[in-house]
């Protein structure tokens, strides 16, 4: 959801960036918390710095994104890179590459794809895609593995995955 979300304040912000349009609404008048307040000056964003702050906050979600995926991989099948399921092993390969980019620089991320079991061609049909021989030591860029689209179908597909598996301990 949070990824979903940040997807949309990026469109929005960045239609309101000033080489593109009109403003993203700001709604929000202040702020007050334990005897702090903070009014409407304090909480604007000009277009420019909107555009900015969204793509940031889709770079994070995808980041989150990545570890949660991972994550839900090592949880529920912890022995994913072993399973007799050749779709397990080949989303989960994907899921800890992607997640590894990220978390060696979460603002930079890097493909470090040196484990030998992490090079290749990695790929779930019209789901994403991934050539880790041509990416080792790049600077992530969306179309690496098809962008946030190709995010959202790998989410789904791996929930489907992992539906059906028990979750052990």
């Amino acid at each position: 959801m949070q990824f979903k979300l940040a997807l949309q304040t990026n469109a929005a912000a960045h239609r309101g960036a000033s080489w593109l349009g009109p403003p993203l609404p700001q709604y929000l008048a202040g702020m007050s918390y334990g005897g702090l307040h903070i009014g409407k000056a304090d909480l604007r964003l000009t277009p420019d710095e909107a555009a900015l702050a969204s793509s940031a906050l889709e770079h994070t979600a995808t980041f989150a994104l990545a570890v949660a995926v991972d994550s839900a991989f090592e949880k529920i099948i912890p022995d994913r890179f072993n399973s007799s399921d050749p779709a397990i092993v080949v989303a989960a390969r994907i899921a800890r590459i992607i997640r590894n980019a990220f978390s060696h620089d979460p603002f930079f991320p890097t493909w470090v794809c040196t484990n030998p079991n992490h090079l290749g061609q990695f790929a779930i049909p019209d789901v994403i895609s991934l050539d880790t021989s041509v990416m080792n030591g790049k600077e992530v860029d969306w179309r690496h593995y098809g962008g946030p689209l190709a995010l959202l179908r790998f989410v789904r597909h791996c929930q489907g995955l992992l539906a059906g598996q028990s979750c052990d301990g």
